[in-house]
């Protein structure tokens, strides 16, 4: 079986959630073109993930000094709503409920981390992919982190979810075709979105050093690609879903580069080899482009997901 070394799936970790991003914003005024420009909330959301990541955790903290959970949702939207309310009792009654299997990024989800299992005493702005990013106040590292909505300590005490009220006619989502970074807990995406989640010719960055470019729809690589494993080892051929399908080329360390045909990433049926010049030149042409999509260098600890002590 001409696999992978590690059974790892592309983009594995079960998400249960949707995975559309609910961004929008509101109009900013030119006086001289006498035009009103959209804000864009993916640019809010995302700018803040980014940025914000690893900013210590500071008990009612509203600057990148120090954040509190319900301080980084404050941080990501009052730009937008002059009046958004700063702590978790407040934000319970903030835009509209939301049924947790409909829940889109950007939304805010609602945990109980308290004495009781009922009352909200924490919040956390969900990105999508199952990645949720929020200010942890006990473990190691605290601080604006990423963690696994699935996780079974999250999973445990999410209590529901509430979509910030966007409803201006000229909201919109995302700038079509604009390169966005986006932080994930499997690694991080670069390349264009619809409806917030990737779409396009784009590249992923996988935490354990894998690397993905090529096509992806609905969040997944799907379409053209070429995955290339920490190992040496890559994958050239068409992606559906996430899953290697088709006919395509495969190189493990040391080994000839064969052809073989895959259906739902398990190979059917091996090829004649083909050489090796080729396929190397596209690969060594990737390899030599392939830093320009790299982030600059961020604390790793802060990519880790963690989870306080129950």
């Amino acid at each position: 079986m001409f696999l992978p070394l590690e059974n790892q799936k592309l983009f594995a970790a079960p998400v249960k959630f949707a995975l559309r991003l609910f961004l929008t914003g509101f109009l900013f005024a030119v006086p001289e073109l006498g035009v009103a420009l959209p804000a864009v909330i993916a640019d809010h959301v995302y700018t803040r993930a980014e940025k914000d990541l690893g900013v210590p955790y500071d008990l009612g903290g509203r600057s990148r000094s120090g954040l509190d959970c319900s301080g980084f949702i404050w941080s990501v939207y009052h730009d937008l709503f002059p009046g958004m309310p700063g702590s978790v009792q407040k934000l319970v009654h903030f835009g509209s409920s939301v049924p947790l299997e409909q829940i889109r990024p950007g939304d805010i989800l609602f945990f109980a981390t308290g004495r009781s299992p009922r009352e909200p005493t924490h919040v956390a702005l969900y990105l999508g992919q199952g990645t949720v990013i929020h200010a942890v106040s006990e473990g190691w590292p605290t601080g604006i982190v990423l963690s696994d909505v699935a996780d079974p300590y999250w999973a445990a005490r999410l209590l529901g979810a509430r979509r910030p009220p966007f409803r201006h006619p000229q909201m919109i989502w995302e700038i079509p075709g604009k390169t966005y970074w986006v932080p994930y807990l499997q690694g991080w995406y670069r390349g264009p979105l619809s409806g917030g989640v990737p779409a396009g010719r784009g590249f992923f960055f996988f935490r354990n050093g894998d690397t993905y470019i090529g096509s992806f729809l609905d969040g997944k690589p799907n379409g053209m690609g070429v995955y290339h494993w920490r190992n040496g080892a890559w994958f050239q051929g068409h992606f559906v879903a996430g899953e290697r399908q088709g006919p395509g080329s495969f190189k493990a360390p040391g080994e000839k580069v064969v052809r073989a045909v895959w259906a739902q990433d398990s190979v059917q049926k091996i090829l004649k080899p083909v050489k090796n010049e080729t396929l190397a030149t596209e690969i060594e042409h990737l390899d030599k482009s392939r830093n320009a999509f790299l982030l600059p260098p961020v604390d790793a600890e802060a990519l880790r997901p963690r989870t306080p002590p129950s």
